[in-house]
């Protein structure tokens, strides 16, 4: 089918659109990109497509929606808003492509000024989404982890030198799960949450670039076990408890990585009661940051759906975060998430 039959059909409601979040793993080679990420009356080097279901059996189809001879049209945006849908599909095999777009679509709204900066908030965002993907699945080439970083960088600038941008970061939580998605949520609830305790910069950049690869260490972790929609085992259990020491032996090869991230990274689990792993450090011999981490990190987990679980609500994940308890007491800082609370209610 090609592009253009495929989107008469579309708009005229004759396809069977999967719409929500995905929570069971890989894309199956296809990957979102936002409507917001789009430049209206432009031409996009690389191909668009549509997810579908198809048939009795729920075949999941990926139609061809767009093609790169031609201009992408306002009204296709405009109907695609108004259908609801917030998310195309790009191949695996052209996302360097579209980074490239995305870069583009920055230097565009860069020269638009302050009216542009919550719309450049986004594409920054889906930009470094895309750029954790490469790194998480090429970790052996650093370039790709260090272009995450200076992603990052630009993120922080923004942050610091506009705070009411944070506001917008509560709409770019990503619901559907996979290891880059977990990471940019980490990276996106940590910033707002540092710049909101007034700390300083070199403490806000360890945290960011801890929150983007703390979890690099799950790629160690066969994809049976991390998108399992059966309840985990006892061996199960041992090998994702052995991903902090993972993550601190891959990130400590690259001299880009400092010293604060690397200790984050491994203390990410990690509790005051010394009931945490992999050290076992009770909250005295911990980075003052660690606590942070641990408590944005397993907020994020919560909030986004998982094969065997709907993603919790706001006020249930908070929920559980203050009624969690190890041996020894809580297992996240209280008076760190009293002050949380009150961040998520700006």
């Amino acid at each position: 089918m090609d592009a253009s039959l495929n989107r008469s059909n579309l708009f005229s409601q004759k396809l069977r659109l999967i719409k929500g979040v995905s929570c069971r793993g890989k894309n199956g080679g296809y990957f979102p990109i936002f409507l917001r990420d789009i430049i209206p009356e432009g031409r996009l080097n690389f191909p668009i497509f549509i997810k579908t279901i198809e048939g009795p059996e729920n075949t999941v189809r990926y139609l061809p929606l767009y093609n790169t001879d031609e201009i992408f049209q306002q009204n296709w945006l405009i109907r695609l808003q108004q259908m609801q849908i917030e998310r195309l599909y790009c191949r695996e095999e052209d996302l360097e492509q579209v980074i490239d777009y995305l870069n583009n679509y920055l230097t565009l709204l860069e020269s638009q000024g302050p009216a542009a900066m919550q719309k450049k908030m986004m594409v920054l965002f889906d930009h470094l989404g895309l750029t954790l993907h490469q790194a998480y699945e090429n970790l052996h080439l650093g370039r790709y982890a260090k272009a995450a970083v200076r992603q990052m960088d630009r993120i922080l600038d923004e942050l610091e030198k506009n705070q009411p941008v944070l506001n917008t970061l509560w709409q770019l939580l990503l619901h559907d799960y996979s290891l880059y998605n977990h990471a940019v949520n980490v990276f996106m609830l940590s910033m707002t949450f540092m710049v909101h305790l007034r700390k300083k910069r070199d403490e806000n950049r360890g945290m960011g670039i801890a929150a983007l690869f703390h979890d690099v260490g799950m790629t160690r972790v066969p994809d049976e076990i991390l998108f399992a929609s059966r309840p985990l085992t006892v061996d199960d259990w041992r090998q994702i408890r052995k991903h902090p020491q993972a993550s601190y032996d891959i990130l400590h090869k690259f001299p880009f990585i400092p010293l604060d991230a690397l200790r984050l990274s491994l203390e990410h689990h990690e509790n005051p009661d010394g009931s945490g792993y992999p050290q076992g450090l009770r909250l005295s011999r911990q980075h003052p940051n660690t606590p942070i981490l641990r408590l944005l990190d397993s907020y994020a987990a919560m909030v986004a759906a998982r094969p065997y679980r709907p993603a919790y609500s706001a006020f249930a994940a908070v929920k559980t975060l203050q009624e969690q308890a190890g041996p020894g007491g809580h297992i996240f800082d209280q008076r760190l998430l009293i002050k949380f609370i009150k961040v998520l209610s700006i």
